[in-house]
């Protein structure tokens, strides 16, 4: 069945450097609170986890509800924002505060189910493809979110998105035109802060 989607992909910045840094087992309890941390506010802005992916996910909306509210925007603020909340807890827990990227792109895509003993959703199309090269184009410009410019003409408030340029896909015949989307962040509340720089202090920083 052909479907117009919108796809969030997510990954932690520096996942191998980090994982070395605190070992496996520091790793994958990060990993494990990351991943929840991050995936409530996908789900309380109407998106679908499609799939978890080593320290990553893919999110996934109907195009109609991603763009209506620009609720896509507003679930890339509420996963920074929940991170950043949770600064101190990290910095508690692991000695350091992940950070992470994101790349979001929408068109047509087939959708269908695969398997036998065990059955599963495929996604099919250019979309989830290029989706996935708009969060590899977040980690070649050092930003936290990158988006197509077909979602972006598509959203209501463009305040925080900035048009970058061009990116060359692979697999892909055309060029794709890139934005930056900056997340609004909340201030953190006194009693995080307070927490957050007395974990600081302990760590020597």
């Amino acid at each position: 069945m052909q479907e117009r989607k919108v796809f969030l992909f997510l990954d932690i910045n520096g996942s191998t450097a980090l994982g070395e840094r605190l070992g496996a087992l520091s790793m994958r309890s990060l990993v494990r609170k990351f991943l929840f941390d991050v995936s409530q506010p996908i789900t309380n802005h109407g998106d679908e986890i499609y799939l978890y992916k080593g320290d990553g996910l893919i999110a996934v909306w109907s195009w109609a509800a991603a763009i209506k509210g620009d609720a896509v925007l507003k679930t890339v603020d509420a996963m920074f924002n929940a991170i950043e909340r949770q600064q101190s807890a990290y910095e508690r827990l692991f000695g350091v505060v992940p950070n992470f990227r994101v790349g979001i792109h929408g068109g047509d895509v087939v959708v269908s189910e695969q398997g036998d003993t065990k059955r599963s959703i495929g996604i099919y199309g250019d979309a989830i493809n290029i989706a996935a090269r708009m969060e590899d184009a977040a980690a070649a410009h050092g930003v936290r979110c990158i988006l197509s410019k077909t979602v972006a003409e598509a959203l209501a408030n463009r305040d925080r998105i900035h048009e970058i340029g061009e990116e060359a896909v692979r697999g892909i015949s055309a060029t794709v035109r890139v934005c930056e989307y900056r997340p609004r962040l909340d201030p953190i509340p006194i009693e995080h802060r307070t927490a957050l720089t007395a974990c600081t202090r302990r760590a020597g920083v």
